[in-house]
């Protein structure tokens, strides 16, 4: 079996079918998933003159959600995740995402 992670036993078709993993399957499948969303993303770029604004910005608030599952992801697997320097820079990432997501969607709310 070829293994993609040389950390944990995880196969390549593991690290891409999410909440397959034996290694923490909802950890890892966050992970996944967040991975994918990003890759999303990342296509609809390449692809942003061939696809019409609104898909292209909405595939882009799928942003949201993979920032979200990183972040499970990362205080569920990680092992620092116990750490309290951890828990200043994930409190900290997280306030100023929902600070930044309020504040894009407020004033969206407000001029509409």
């Amino acid at each position: 079996m070829a293994r993609a992670n040389r950390v944990v036993p995880i196969s390549l078709g593991q690290e891409l079918v999410p909440f397959t993993s034996p290694y923490r399957p909802l950890a890892v499948g966050l992970g996944v998933c967040a991975m994918e969303l990003v890759a999303a993303v990342g296509i609809s770029n390449a692809l942003r003159t061939r696809l019409p604004y609104t898909a292209w910005r909405k595939l882009h608030y799928l942003t949201l959600p993979a920032w979200l599952f990183a972040s499970l992801h990362g205080v569920l697997a990680g092992t620092d995740a116990g750490d309290p320097w951890f828990a200043a820079i994930a409190a900290g990432t997280f306030a100023a995402v929902v600070i930044a997501a309020f504040a894009r969607f407020s004033a969206s709310a407000a001029r509409a």
